[in-house]
């Protein structure tokens, strides 16, 4: 065995390795997946394994979580009942809308009414319109639609904004009104 020394094999050719090069037994994760291509598509499936997993479970929760929650049954009959005169109360002197509600009441049994002044601008409309919904939802478990109303001059009440649940979005919708001369409702 005088003539043979060890020999790596590079694209046909053949290079000698010295015995200081080759430690075998210290290689790192880096240089076994370079010299190995068993090891990098056992990594790829690891990697789309647990890709997989993670969706699996992100589809799983969520907003379908919160839909699951909330009972099929309608809305309740009774609105006028003091828990409902309660929440309309408490949603009045809400402080975190920023501006003051005139009025708040459930007008039906599926429908919550909300008045506000004619300075109020449309994004504070659609966030008092969501929030309202939502804390219907969180108080009564049904999903009411919400209607805000501009109170202008002469004490007239115009309707500036209708928020309804939409189940492919995930949440209330705002629909603005236009309001002026030309506006057409």
């Amino acid at each position: 065995m005088l003539g043979l020394k060890r020999r790596k094999k590079i694209e046909g050719w053949a290079v000698e390795v010295s015995e200081a090069d080759t430690d075998v037994g210290r290689s790192t994760l880096r240089q076994r997946l370079a010299d190995n291509n068993r090891l990098w598509l056992l990594s790829l499936l690891v990697v789309v394994m647990l890709t997989g997993y993670f969706i699996k479970n992100a589809a799983q929760t969520g907003q379908n979580e919160f839909n699951k929650r909330l009972p099929s049954a309608r809305a309740p009959q009774n609105y006028k009942d003091e828990a409902h005169r309660a929440f309309s109360r408490k949603f009045m002197l809400d402080k975190s809308l920023g501006f003051k509600i005139i009025s708040a009441e459930f007008v039906a049994p599926d429908q919550f009414r909300i008045v506000v002044p004619s300075n109020v601008s449309k994004d504070d409309l659609g966030y008092a319109a969501v929030m309202a919904g939502n804390k219907i939802v969180s108080e009564f478990h049904f999903r009411a639609v919400i209607q805000v109303y501009k109170k202008g001059a002469h004490g007239v009440e115009t309707l500036a904004a209708t928020a309804h649940w939409e189940p492919d979005q995930y949440g209330y919708i705002v629909k603005h009104r236009a309001i002026g001369r030309n506006a057409t409702p």
